[in-house]
C-alpha cells in the first residue's frame, strides 16, 4: 500500500484546472440536459464545471433539436453562454 500511495504522490500529476460555465436560455427549453463527452453534467439553467480550454458541450430537451456549443472555458473563472 506505501508503495502504490508513494507512486501516486509521486506521479507528477496535478489536477487539470477547471472553470466554470453559466448556461441560460428561453423558459421553454429549462430543464434540458447540458451534456459533456456525452454525460449529463448539469440542468438549465445552470452552472457547471468543466475542464479549462476549449470545450463541446451539447443542449438536449425533448422536442427540440439537439445544440452543440464549443465553450472557451478560463481556469478559476466564469464564462456565461446565453442560448437562443
Amino acid at each position: 500500500r506505501n508503495e502504490a500511495r508513494q507512486h501516486k504522490q509521486n506521479s507528477g500529476r496535478e489536477p487539470a484546472a477547471r472553470g466554470r460555465v453559466r448556461f441560460s436560455g428561453p423558459r421553454e427549453i429549462w430543464g434540458a440536459s447540458i451534456l459533456y463527452r456525452g454525460r449529463r453534467v448539469g440542468r438549465l439553467p445552470g452552472v457547471v464545471d468543466l475542464p479549462a480550454g476549449s470545450q463541446q458541450v451539447d443542449i438536449v430537451v425533448a422536442g427540440h433539436p439537439r445544440i452543440r456549443r464549443r465553450v472557451d472555458v478560463t481556469a478559476g473563472r466564469e464564462t456565461r453562454i446565453v442560448l437562443d
